[in-house]
């Protein structure tokens, strides 16, 4: 994951796990957030994705 091409910073980066992706991102972004990266399939076939809420702070999804 810090293969995405930025500079690697610190920070932490706190994870929702979630059933389905796709419909959580939709519902982020209906109440004023923002996709940032993915989904993403990891090898063991789970998804992740980052988001941006409303007031800027970075919050990651992650499918069961």
């Amino acid at each position: 994951m810090t293969s995405l091409g930025h500079e690697a910073h610190n920070y932490v980066t706190f994870y929702i796990r979630v059933d389905d992706i796709n419909d959580s991102l939709e519902k982020i972004a209906a109440a004023g957030g923002r996709k940032l990266v993915g989904p993403v399939t990891l090898p063991d076939n789970r998804k992740f994705a980052w988001f941006s809420d409303p007031e800027g702070n970075m919050v990651g999804l992650i499918t069961k």
